[in-house]
């Protein structure tokens, strides 16, 4: 396996860990079209004393990058990445006409490969962190054929309640 599988095989684990904490499910489409993960989130029904649970029908789609240190700058209070044109180009045609959300996922590890998983004895350790973004309207599609530079918040770093809070702000009907 080479050293890109290996990123990305942890980023994929990492979205979701973080996805089945909130109740969220992630599902494959089966065709590569930029899409890496739709989330789709259960909602529990009580009913006559039981819970059950249904599919929301609404959902947002996740398009997952990893990456090392090297491969980014932190200018001021933002993420500066090279995003592969068609990629860049995915989101901008997915915020202008999409029905549901396209957001990227970047996942960043330690340029020292040692250093991205580290089992203690009670505690799983995945070292760094990722970021989300979502194109606003300054960001409009490219004529580049080979990268787009894109700038994430610093505050846009993915935590535990990354499913629970931001995707319901990006789909009002599921709140």
């Amino acid at each position: 396996m080479t050293l890109d599988l290996v990123k990305e095989h942890l980023s994929n684990n990492f979205i979701g860990i973080l996805a089945a904490k909130r109740f969220c499910y992630l599902t494959k489409p089966p065709v590569d079209s930029g899409i890496d993960y739709t989330v789709n989130y259960n909602i529990a029904r009580l009913k006559n004393g039981k819970t059950s649970y249904f599919t929301a029908p609404h959902q947002i789609d996740l398009q997952l990058k990893a990456t090392t240190e090297k491969s980014i700058s932190v200018v001021e209070d933002h993420i500066i990445y090279d995003l592969r044109a068609k990629n860049y180009d995915d989101l901008i045609d997915r915020r202008d006409n999409g029905f549901f959300p396209l957001i990227l996922i970047l996942f960043i590890l330690p340029e020292d490969e040692n250093e991205w998983v580290n089992c203690l004895e009670d505690q799983l350790v995945l070292c760094r962190s990722a970021y989300w973004f979502l194109p606003d309207s300054t960001y409009q599609a490219t004529s580049n054929v080979g990268t787009n530079r894109i700038r994430i918040p610093l505050s846009n770093r993915l935590d535990i309640d990354f499913f629970d809070k931001k995707i319901k702000d990006w789909i009002p009907e599921w709140k």
